[in-house]
C-alpha cells in the first residue's frame, strides 16, 4: 500500500531518542526494541548510545516508535515517542477518539473496540477515523503505559477529577508586580526628531553650516571685494531595526490571570524606549568633542569646566545627565546641600537638586548610562534622531501549534548632531578623604574603613 511516510503538519515530537539501528530502517517506519536482555548497566556512566538498538517492527502489538531519518544497520538513528503523524489503517478499522496498535505489517495500525488503557502496546490515539487496508488516520503517539499518562487538564476535563485535588492549596496574588520603572532619558532633549515622512528613503543626510568659515575683511579704496564663501559638512544617518517576537500558547491565554500577550507587548514596548536612551548615550553622548577626567568624586570645577566647553564653542549649557554614583557626589557637596549656601532645602527634600548653574539636572538609571559620567549639552545642538518606522505591533497567528504572537518592531537612529555642544564627565570607583592638610599615609583611608593606611597611600598615589 503506498502512502507517504512521516507526514507532520500537526505537531512536531517533543520526545525524540537517538539510538542504533539494527537494520534497515526508513523514515516513518514504525520501530520496535531489538536490544536483548541486560543491555545496559545500572550506571549512566557505562551508558552508551548504541546500547539501545531498534528494527522496523514486523509482528503485531510491539512497535514503540516512528523513524524520523532513514539509515542503514549500524548507524543511529531518530525515533519520536510522541507527536502526530499520518498512518494506513491495517486490517481493523481505525475509530476516532480509539486507542491503535501496531498491526506488525506495511507500518500500519490497527484500531482497538474495548477499553485499552491498561495494555502495555498501546501505540497511540486515533483523531480521524480510517476505512481497513485503504484509509489513513491521523495518530497521536501514546505509547503504552508510560506514554498513555493524561495531563491533568485531560484528567480534570473527563469529569474523573476535581479542580484543585492534586494540589497543595495555595493562593495566587491577583495583580502582577511590574519590575520597577527605570529613570529614562526619553525624548525631550532631542535637538531635531526626523520621522518616517522626514526620510522618504532608507537613510537620510544632515548638512551642517561649520561656524565661523567665513569673514569679512577691510577693504581698501577702490580695491576688490575679496570673494568668500561658508563651508558645510554633511553625515548620513540610516536608521536601523531594533524588536523582539513574544509567543504565547493559546492555553496560557486562556488559563492566565493576566492578558499575557498584552503584558509581552508592553513589555517590549518599554524595552524599544530603553534601547532609545541607550542609543542617545552610545551614538550620540559618548561622542562628545570635550571629556573631563574626574577623580573619584566628581567637584564643583569639573562642572563649571564642562561649561566653559560649551561656552568657549557659543553653545550655551542647559541639561546635565547624572549617573547614580554621580548623584550621590553631588549629596555630599555642601553647596548643594545646605540651605545657607544653597538658598533652599531642595536636596534634602527631593535628594536632588533641579538646577546647578542654571543646568537643568536630570538622574538616569545606572542600567541606561555609566553610573559614574556625566553629561553636560545644549539641548538645541546636542543629538539628533532618525526614525524610519516608529514602534509597531503586528499580531499573528501560529495555527498549527496553537499560538498567539506579535512582531514588535523599530527602526531608528541617534546620533550627535554638533559633538562641540557636549562635555563628558567621568568620575573613578573610589572616594578618598584627606583628613588634615598635607599628604601623609596615615593621613588617608577608604571611607569604609576597609583598607591600611600603607594600602590607602598606595590608592592615593594612583588618584
Amino acid at each position: 500500500m503506498s502512502y507517504d511516510r512521516l507526514i507532520m503538519p500537526f505537531d512536531e515530537p517533543k520526545c525524540v531518542i537517538s539510538t542504533k539501528a539494527a537494520g534497515t530502517i526508513t523514515d516513518g517506519d514504525i520501530v520496535a526494541w531489538e536490544s536483548g536482555t541486560d543491555c545496559v548497566g545500572s550506571s549512566m556512566s557505562t551508558y552508551v548510545t548504541a546500547d539501545i538498538a531498534v528494527l522496523k517492527a514486523a509482528s503485531a502489538w510491539n512497535g514503540i516508535g516512528i523513524a524520523m531519518q532513514s539509515t542503514t544497520s549500524g548507524l543511529l538513528v531518530s525515533v519520536a515517542l510522541d507527536g502526530v503523524f499520518m498512518l494506513p489503517a491495517g486490517s481493523t478499522a481505525v475509530t476516532a477518539n480509539e486507542d491503535v496498535v501496531v498491526a506488525g505489517y506495511g507500518n500500519m495500525v490497527n484500531g482497538i473496540t474495548d477499553d485499552a488503557s491498561g495494555l502495555q502496546s498501546v501505540f497511540g490515539r486515533a483523531l480521524t477515523s480510517a476505512t481497513a487496508l485503504t484509509g489513513f488516520a491521523i495518530i497521536k503517539l501514546r505509547w503504552g503505559k508510560w506514554n498513555n499518562m493524561v495531563t491533568v487538564q485531560e484528567y480534570l476535563s473527563t469529569s474523573t477529577g476535581t479542580e484543585g485535588s492534586l494540589l497543595i492549596m495555595k493562593k495566587i496574588y491577583d495583580r502582577l508586580i511590574e519590575a520597577v520603572d527605570k529613570r529614562r532619558i526619553g525624548r525631550n532633549d532631542i535637538a531635531i526628531y526626523m520621522g518616517p515622512k522626514d526620510i522618504p528613503g532608507s537613510s537620510v543626510d544632515i548638512d551642517l553650516a561649520t561656524p565661523d568659515s567665513i569673514s569679512v575683511r577691510q577693504i581698501a579704496e577702490g580695491g576688490a571685494n575679496p570673494i568668500d564663501v561658508e563651508s558645510y559638512t554633511s553625515f548620513n544617518m540610516k536608521p536601523v531595526k531594533y524588536g523582539a517576537r513574544p509567543f504565547i500558547t493559546k492555553e496560557m491565554m486562556e488559563d492566565g490571570k493576566w492578558n499575557l500577550l498584552a503584558k509581552n507587548i508592553r513589555s517590549v514596548g518599554i524595552k524599544l524606549g530603553e534601547n532609545e536612551d541607550t542609543l542617545i548615550v552610545n551614538d550620540a553622548l559618548d561622542n562628545a568633542s570635550n571629556t573631563i577626567t574626574g577623580g573619584s568624586a566628581i567637584t564643583i570645577a569639573n562642572i563649571t569646566r564642562g561649561m566653559q566647553y560649551l561656552d568657549d564653542a557659543d553653545y550655551t549649557p542647559t541639561t546635565m545627565y547624572v549617573g547614580p554614583e554621580v548623584l550621590n557626589d553631588l549629596r555630599n557637596i555642601d553647596t548643594f546641600v545646605e540651605a545657607d549656601k544653597l538658598g533652599s532645602t531642595e536636596m534634602l527634600d527631593t535628594g536632588v537638586v533641579g538646577k546647578i548653574f542654571g543646568l537643568i539636572v536630570k538622574r538616569i538609571s545606572g542600567k541606561l548610562m555609566n553610573t559614574k559620567y556625566a553629561y553636560i549639552f545644549d539641548r538645541e545642538e546636542a543629538f539628533v534622531m532618525a526614525e524610519k518606522r516608529p514602534v509597531t505591533v503586528e499580531n499573528y497567528k501560529d495555527v498549527i501549534h496553537d499560538l498567539s504572537g506579535a512582531s514588535i518592531t523599530q527602526r531608528i537612529k541617534v546620533r550627535q548632531l554638533r559633538a562641540e555642544a557636549i562635555c563628558k564627565i567621568t568620575t573613578t570607583w573610589g572616594r578618598w578623604i584627606n583628613i588634615i592638610d598635607g599628604l601623609r599615609s596615615e593621613d588617608l583611608k577608604y571611607e569604609d574603613g576597609s583598607f591600611s593606611a600603607s594600602q590607602a597611600f598606595s590608592w592615593a598615589a594612583f588618584e
